[in-house]
């Protein structure tokens, strides 16, 4: 077998472009980690999955979190990405939003005739917008039915390496390039004039989301939450913790679904993202249905329901009852009159509400109505109660209270109230106070939005970057220590030195690296890339 060069030829299109065409098109992007020349991913191994198989998840994995509600066709969210990562392979997200459901077809796996029994059973696949994967599969790109859901799915009719991704998915397209470049097909290429044909009926049949019954079927939770793989970064938090070591993992998993249980989120919306990870990538969906099933059953309801008779049943009494339950984790940003966003608490950050999670906790309220009225007496007020539960599941009840809610006491903020200390760095295991250099725990009142990518060690030691800085200052003390009074003024939000600093030379000779080191170190909620026009002056 001869060893792959990388990276293989692509297409001519660079990333940028074909980025900015799919957006066009209504397709929603996001950028991929690309392959290195060397063969190594662009991550350097911070993927826990491609730390641990790089073959199989090399230049395969977003570079950016929250991707499923991120994913835009904004033209300049794109090209702030693919300006920044010019290299990046280009990833489309499925579903309903951009309209599209791939059926993924690994002609390499099993007997090679998985595609032809299907079609024997279901009928030929039209033809349409049409690829070849970095690995030789081929994707099949088709109209996304507006009557039906479609998840993602995994050998479906029973045979192995046929994959169908619809909501919650995405897939990598041309330019990319994994083992070898990802191509259009000649004759069905979208940047070409192709477009996408319509799912048969039986196909639709075979893979739409159909809830099942029966004592094998996961419970869901009285709150269902989330239709799609979850993105909050807690969440995201909780799953990572399903890659450590441990001697029981029966034990680790049951933990790691009580904590998923109690971010409100459905049996399906938790399997997608724990499917591939410690026993359940083993075993069969029965493990997880029965795990779930004890986690669900230890925790109990997710929502304690207000006391009954506490609230009047109407929009402002579920607005009241959506405070009391929920009112330390949502803030409402007045940006103008009448005017302004959610943000949502993520147990290290403030962020903006931008997947309906504050429509969803609403939902969960209002659930939570009908134990009020069961916990009544039989009489008018419980009868009132529980005819007003039924009503207030009307879309328009629920957005009518969650406007009321904007103003409840405690839940409007300012936007010059958020991130408002300027001494205050915010990391994944806590908050620096730089005015003592000491972490504390993430803190609601704190109102902080931004957060940095790394975790601080007050004990770590660097001598890599000790002898590189060195190296760059040729060992003259007192710049090694003017950089480190530099940096740690940069890290706080203080203006009142008014400086800029300028890194020049003749070239090769640390300025890139020591800058996108530090911008690595801050993360793209602290550290960005100025504008190019930033020091010019117009006439």
């Amino acid at each position: 077998m001869t060893a792959t060069s990388y990276p293989p030829t692509a297409t001519t299109a660079t990333s940028i472009e074909a980025a900015r065409t799919y957006a066009r098109a209504g397709w929603r992007v996001l950028p991929v980690h690309h392959v290195r020349s060397d063969g190594s991913c662009s991550c350097d191994g911070r993927n826990a999955r491609c730390a641990k198989n790089p073959k199989k998840y090399r230049g395969k994995h977003p570079r950016i979190s929250s991707w499923q509600t991120i994913a835009t066709t904004d033209k300049k969210t794109v090209d702030t990405w693919f300006s920044r990562w010019p290299d990046a392979n280009v990833g489309i997200a499925t579903g309903p939003d951009s309209g599209i459901v791939v059926i993924d077809v690994d002609d390499y796996k099993a007997d090679g005739e998985q595609l032809a029994r299907l079609e024997d059973r279901l009928g030929a696949l039209p033809d349409t917008v049409t690829q070849t994967t970095g690995k030789g599969g081929r994707q099949f790109f088709y109209r996304y039915p507006a009557s039906v859901e479609i998840r993602n799915g995994a050998n479906i009719g029973g045979e192995e390496g046929i994959d169908v991704r619809g909501a919650g998915g995405y897939v990598i397209v041309p330019p990319s390039v994994t083992r070898e470049p990802y191509t259009w097909t000649v004759d069905a290429d979208p940047t070409d004039g192709a477009t996408l044909a319509e799912l048969p009926e039986k196909w639709v049949d075979l893979i739409k989301y159909t809830p099942k019954d029966g004592s094998k079927t996961a419970p869901e939770s009285k709150y269902p939450t989330s239709e799609s793989a979850p993105d909050d970064e807690i969440v995201a938090g909780i799953v990572a913790l399903l890659d450590e070591d441990t001697e029981d993992r029966s034990k680790r998993d049951f933990a790691a679904l009580c904590k998923l249980y109690r971010q409100g989120l459905t049996a399906d919306a938790v399997w997608a993202v724990v499917r591939h990870k410690s026993k359940f990538a083993e075993r069969d969906r029965d493990y997880f249905n029965t795990t779930w099933a004890n986690a669900v059953a230890k925790v109990g309801p997710l929502v304690p329901h207000c006391k009954p008779g506490q609230h009047t049943n109407t929009e402002m009494g579920n607005a009241r009852r959506f405070v009391q339950q929920h009112g330390q984790d949502v803030r409402y940003v007045y940006s103008g009159q009448d005017v302004g966003y959610w943000i949502v608490w993520t147990g290290s950050r403030w962020a903006e509400d931008r997947a309906g999670a504050i429509r969803r906790r609403m939902k969960m309220t209002v659930d939570s109505i009908v134990y009020e009225g069961l916990a009544m007496p039989d009489g008018e007020a419980k009868k009132a109660t529980l005819a007003w539960w039924k009503s207030a599941q009307r879309a328009t009840a629920i957005k009518a209270s969650i406007d009321l809610a904007r103003s409840e006491e405690g839940i409007p903020v300012q936007p010059d109230q958020l991130d408002a200390d300027p001494m205050l760095f915010n990391c994944r295991n806590g908050t620096i106070d730089l005015r003592l250099g000491e972490l504390r725990p993430h803190q609601r009142g704190d109102l902080l939005t931004k957060i940095a990518p790394v975790a601080f060690d007050a004990k770590a030691t660097c001598p890599g970057w000790n002898k590189f800085l060195s190296e760059i200052m040729a060992g003259v003390v007192e710049l090694l220590e003017f950089l480190q009074r530099l940096i740690g003024f940069i890290l706080t939000g203080r203006i009142d030195e008014q400086i800029l600093p300028i890194f020049h030379g003749i070239g090769a000779n640390g300025k890139s690296v020591f800058l996108e080191v530090v911008k690595g170190m801050m993360g793209g909620d602290y550290a960005t890339d100025a504008a190019p026009d930033l020091l010019l002056a117009s006439r």
